[in-house]
């Protein structure tokens, strides 16, 4: 991964520039930017993290660990270094990506031969300026003994039950792994299980439905920094 600059803009460059990511302010934006590409460029993104990337691996699981690359590229620039939550996220990715190649080279693999050349996607234009930003970030987790006095909460605790309210899905999402989240790493979660509706955007919704959460005292939130550069 590189860095390039043209005119104003700099991107994130993979794969010797066939692959381009905008820089922008802020990581949400990335994660979207990533999102908008195809497969193939996020095989290219994790392929020039030397990671192998084999033929039928799920689609699901090659998205998320682009995501995260793309967005531990994003602090490192913009902050200095990678905190160690969004370090330990990215070990669960790396986790759950080995698993989902090890499945696909267990299948079969089924060739369908292509109908054409598939056009490469041109990345988003990065979003005009906002002014600045704080630096200044938060993780959020499960206070799981407050949420249990809610009763229309508490199936919210387990994985086995899919709520549909926005904030069961937010509580859920939060709960499933041990270690706490940032707003983009559930913005990702929530996304992922198709049951979250809104005419919002998704990120200043589930934004929203946090905040509501953290101030009824049903998740905590912890404001962090970036670990010193090594």
């Amino acid at each position: 991964m590189e860095i390039i600059t043209n005119v104003d803009k700099r991107y994130f460059a993979y794969a010797g520039g066939t692959v381009i990511v905008p820089l922008s302010e802020m990581v949400v934006d990335i994660v979207e930017n990533v999102q908008s590409l195809d497969r193939e460029q996020h095989a290219l993104i994790v392929a020039d993290a030397g990671i192998e990337v084999p033929p039928g691996v799920a689609e699901r699981e090659l998205l998320f660990l682009a995501m995260s690359l793309v967005q531990n590229a994003w602090y490192k620039e913009t902050q200095g270094a990678v905190s160690e939550h969004v370090l330990h996220g990215h070990s669960e990715r790396l986790s759950k990506f080995a698993a989902a190649v090890e499945e696909a080279r267990r299948r079969p693999l089924v060739v369908i031969p292509p109908a054409g050349e598939k056009p490469v996607k041109a990345p988003k234009e990065p979003k005009s300026p906002r002014g600045p930003k704080s630096k200044a970030s938060f993780t959020y987790e499960v206070l799981s003994e407050a949420v249990k006095t809610n009763k229309n909460l508490t199936e919210a605790l387990d994985m086995k039950f899919q709520p549909v309210s926005h904030d069961g899905i937010i509580i859920q999402e939060l709960s499933r792994v041990e270690a706490p989240m940032t707003l983009a790493e559930l913005v990702i979660e929530v996304q992922a299980t198709n049951r979250y509706s809104t005419n919002d955007p998704l990120e200043k919704s589930v934004k929203w439905h946090l905040g509501k959460l953290v101030e009824k005292g049903y998740v905590k939130a912890t404001e962090v920094e970036a670990a010193a550069t090594a």
